[in-house]
This record gives C-alpha cells, structure tokens and sequence, in this order.
C-alpha cells in the first residue's frame, strides 16, 4: 500500500496529493498503519489497512490513531465494507465538523496475463 504507485492511484481515488508517508508511526501502545500529508489541503491523513471485511475492532482503531495523529482525513481501506460500517462513516461525516472527511475505500486486486497484481481502489458512498 504505501508503494509510490499505489499512494498516486489511491490519491486520484481520493482527490489528493498525498505525500510525506508515515508507516507503522506510534499511537502508544498502537500503530497507525500510514500516515500522509494532502499536500492540496494541508490535511493530515490516516490510512488504516484491512485485510478481510470490515469490523469493529478495526473501527475503533481507525478513530484511536486518527485521535492520536490528530488526522482530518480519515481512510478505512478493506477488501469489503458491510452496511452497518459504511453507515458509520456516513453518521461521522455528518456529525463532524467540515474539516473532518471520512472515506472507506474497497480495494480489489487486478491482474492481467503474467503481469504484477495492481490494486483497484473503489470509493464506497459516504456523505
């Protein structure tokens, strides 16, 4: 994830320039997984990785690091959003002031032929 090529194509996802990569930075005892710089909005960005379908441990995580790195620009990235957490960054987005921006991301693998797989990186629907 926090190849050059993957920080440009999950920027264009996002409408950011994302720069300055933090990866594994503490938020003792815990770890961000990475942390950017939108360089357009001077944002702080927080990016938590996930593996499999989304859940509640991960959420917490994302909103302890996000406190932690004082982040307005949160990213949960997953292989699968389920509803009731798309729906939870649909209430945060809400009810947080308009310099905070939630985003999940749905990331799938693609691989044409013998090529190196890349990732696709899908916006799911938060307001």
């Amino acid at each position: 994830m926090a190849e050059p090529e993957n920080l440009k194509l999950l920027g264009e996802t996002l409408g950011m320039n994302l720069a300055s990569r933090e990866t594994e930075s503490s938020v003792a005892p815990f770890r961000a997984d990475i942390v950017y710089q939108d360089i357009n909005s001077d944002c702080r960005v927080l990016i938590e990785n996930q593996i499999e379908q989304t859940d509640h441990a991960h959420l917490g995580q994302l909103m302890t690091c996000a406190a932690g790195k004082e982040a307005s620009r949160i990213v949960w990235i997953s292989k699968r959003f389920n509803e009731q957490h798309r729906a939870a960054l649909d209430w945060l987005n809400r009810i947080t002031f308009e310099d905070f921006k939630f985003f999940g991301i749905e990331v799938e693998l693609w691989k044409i032929g013998n090529s190196p797989p890349a990732p696709k990186f899908n916006l799911v629907r938060c307001t």
